[in-house]
């Protein structure tokens, strides 16, 4: 099953939309 996410910056200026099945390695991903 697919989740859906929304990351924030913290300068609050950008938004990223994205899905995966795997939630954790995603967020590695982007860090």
């Amino acid at each position: 099953m697919y989740k859906v996410y929304i990351l924030k910056s913290l300068s609050g200026n950008f938004h990223y939309i994205g899905h995966t099945k795997d939630v954790e390695k995603r967020l590695h991903e982007h860090n």
